[in-house]
């Protein structure tokens, strides 16, 4: 049924879109053979932070964001990313800093920002890569954990905050304190961060995204010997900058997934193909992380990952869908939404939905009115529902069951 489209943003992560005008913002020219020499990347010259340390409220929703003041302006909405370069500003941001840009490598262009202030601490002289419209219209920035690499930086995104102070963690002990794993990057500028999992009875790195809203990823390469208890199966498509759309897949493994002392219960793993200059990689997602208090002590290389106990984190259940994806209109109320794919073997495949259909009713409501509360309402239901779609005029009615795509 229809459901938000995830879009890879820039940093390897994924970020919602609202609306087809998000796809439209992906037809920005191609990034893939963009690099920036490492040297054009300054990172903070100095970073202050008071000796009690400083706690920042995190946005409440599915990204982790922080409200930031650039060169004392602001506050500006910044996400906060494990896996981002130290500092990435939207180029509207850059241009109401007025900040100059300047070409760095061989696409991306720069700009030296003088401070940064997240709650009491200050970062001070440092260089920021220009992003132009891919970040979403609410989001300012990306605040990269590598501009933070002098403090240790806590994250708990269950109660909505981020605390950054001095000091150092204690030595890695393969239960909650492990060591970073670095991974490599992009862009040639920097590296992303990762820790040792085991999947399956298999050993792996896992890369850490917070800004992912899914739990357990792979890539295609990784996902063709995981094991898994089934084989992945096609549930959408998802909009990248870098390669258009491109199918997710989702299988569940065949057995638990560990970090340190932590068990996730046959959890379920999205497949998603990266673009050719990002790591092939396992990934945890916000989903997952979102369990713990994780703290990053880069300089040693280390992360603590806190929760009340150690008991096994619960198996998802089941995923249920109609069988389609829709993408929602522009503007509430306005436009269609047009069925963009459809699962193999599901429900609205064997009722013969087919993509380019448009949705015009679901469950008697004009599914342009439905907002996320109505779509929710339907996913949770197990028994048939009456959708009216239009192909070429005309106008039919099928009735679909919430059917298990993946057990």
């Amino acid at each position: 049924m229809p459901r938000p489209i995830i879009i890879p943003a820039l940093t390897a992560t994924f970020v919602l879109a609202t609306s087809p005008a998000a796809h439209a913002q992906m037809q920005a020219p191609s990034l893939a053979r963009r690099t920036l020499d490492p040297a054009t990347l300054r990172p903070p010259a100095r970073t202050t932070v008071p000796a009690r340390g400083t706690t920042v409220p995190l946005t409440p929703g599915m990204r982790p964001m922080v409200d930031v003041m650039v060169n004392g302006q602001g506050p500006f909405h910044f996400m906060v990313e494990t896996t981002g370069a130290a500092l990435e500003l939207n180029s509207a941001t850059r241009d109401r800093l007025g900040l100059r840009p300047r070409t760095a490598g061989t696409h991306l262009t720069v700009a030296d920002v003088d401070s940064i202030r997240i709650g009491d601490a200050v970062l001070e002289g440092m260089t920021a890569v220009s992003v132009d419209g891919l970040l979403g219209g609410d989001v300012d920035g990306i605040l990269g954990l590598s501009a933070l690499a002098d403090l240790l930086v806590t994250v708990e995104a269950a109660a909505g905050t981020m605390t950054l102070a001095k000091g150092a963690l204690p030595a890695a002990n393969g239960r909650n304190v492990l060591p970073l794993v670095p991974v490599p990057g992009y862009w040639g500028a920097n590296h992303l961060w990762g820790v040792e999992i085991g999947a399956g009875g298999t050993r792996a790195v896992a890369t850490l995204t917070l800004q992912s809203p899914g739990g357990v990823g792979t890539s295609p390469a990784l996902a063709a010997t995981a094991p898994f208890a089934a084989a992945p199966v096609a549930i959408g498509r998802v909009l990248t900058p870098l390669q258009g759309a491109v199918d997710r897949r989702v299988a569940r493994l065949d057995g638990d997934l560990r970090i340190g002392a932590y068990t996730l219960r046959r959890p379920l793993v999205n497949v998603i193909p990266g673009p050719a200059q990002f790591p092939a990689s396992w990934t945890l997602g916000a989903a997952v992380l979102r369990n713990f208090a994780i703290t990053f002590d880069q300089k040693n290389r280390l992360v603590r990952l806190a929760r009340a106990d150690t008991s096994p984190i619960a198996a998802p259940p089941a995923i249920r869908d109609f069988g389609f994806d829709a993408s929602p209109p522009r503007t509430p109320g306005g436009g269609p939404y047009a069925v963009r794919f459809v699962i193999p073997g599901s429900p609205a495949d064997r009722a013969g939905v087919r993509e380019g259909d448009v949705l015009v009713s679901a469950d008697g409501r004009d599914a342009a009115s439905l907002d996320r509360s109505g779509w929710a309402a339907l996913a949770a239901r197990t028994d048939a529902v009456s959708f009216r779609f239009r192909r070429d005029g005309a106008e039919r009615e099928v009735s679909l069951t919430n059917a298990i795509i993946v057990q």
